[in-house]
């Protein structure tokens, strides 16, 4: 088992009160390694400190992806100014080892105001070319919210990358369908015998517009998770390479060039239906994060999802 950081065992006495509620946010920050960029600059250090002075305030609960701290100190940077801010509870994927093929961590990070009692991680194994290099998987952190416990997880799944190879492209399928398999029995495994409530998060990188989402969704159905954007809106709103009505790119600065009319819905919240927690689908959306004043149209070339749980 990994260890949170700040991992409380007990409840803070601040802590023991009635939660009524819980906001809850996932974003792929696009926070890559050092010399990585898909244009004149990714912008990391000054979206790393927009994304802490303008965003964490709203939340109680963030679950965050490539967040990579190999080379450099990014991931720290994040969670003492989230400390400063009222999240004293994190936890996050951990380094490949020395004996992995692996040369950086997986970019997973949970931030909690409420305290994180458990932790773990589970790898994948299974990237396919830039992926290789990355020790993707899940995190879980279980949060003591008042007198509830939720666990949370936190994924980023194999990238489909530029290419009109069909093979090639059922190799990223086939990938992400092992993924999905080993995140529900480590989901299975770390909630047997509990009514806990589940939260699954992250970035998927499976289009919530094709068939593929349809064997996501079926993979699912065991935990009983519903997608709670597709819950709201019978459909599923893009995410990522967003395509304004005429056309034309939202977002060009951090977005790859053959990537930024994709138009696809890939970053999800999944919640189980039982557990006594309700979502308020009036805060329950797609999360641009448009910025002013920067060089950077927003905040990354993802938009995040946010919702809200009653308790």
């Amino acid at each position: 088992m990994m260890h949170a950081d700040n991992l409380s065992l007990h409840l803070n006495p601040v802590h023991v009160r009635q939660v009524k509620s819980l906001r809850i946010l996932t974003l792929n920050l696009f926070l890559r390694p050092p010399l990585v960029k898909n244009n004149e600059s990714d912008h990391k250090e000054a979206r790393t400190a927009y994304f802490c002075e303008n965003v964490l305030d709203d939340y109680d609960i963030v679950c965050l992806q490539e967040v990579f701290s190999t080379f450099n100190t990014r991931r720290s940077q994040i969670i003492s100014a989230a400390q400063k801010k009222g999240f004293p509870y994190s936890c996050h994927s951990p380094s490949p080892g020395f004996f992995r093929a692996q040369a950086i961590d997986g970019g997973l990070l949970i931030l909690s105001r409420y305290p994180i009692v458990e932790s773990d991680f589970c790898g994948f194994g299974n990237g396919l070319f830039p992926d290789v290099f990355s020790f993707k998987g899940v995190l879980q952190a279980k949060i003591q919210a008042g007198h509830k416990d939720l666990q949370v997880f936190t994924l980023h799944a194999q990238a489909t990358y530029p290419g009109n190879d069909p093979d090639i492209t059922e190799l990223y399928v086939q990938a992400r369908k092992e993924q999905i398999a080993h995140t529900v029995k480590f989901i299975r495994k770390k909630t047997e015998g509990t009514q806990d409530p589940i939260v699954l998060v992250g970035d998927f990188n499976i289009n919530a517009k094709s068939e593929e989402y349809l064997d996501l969704v079926s993979s699912l159905e065991d935990l009983d998770l519903s997608d709670l954007l597709r819950v709201k809106y019978e459909e599923s709103p893009s995410t990522y390479g967003i395509k304004l009505v005429n056309g034309e790119p939202e977002e060009t600065v951090l977005s790859h060039r053959n990537e930024c009319l994709n138009d696809t819905a890939i970053d999800y919240i999944f919640l189980s239906n039982s557990g006594g927690v309700t979502p308020l689908m009036e805060f329950t959306h797609t999360c641009p994060f448009y910025t002013t004043g920067e060089p950077f149209t927003r905040i990354s070339d993802h938009y995040g999802v946010q919702t809200v749980l009653s308790l």
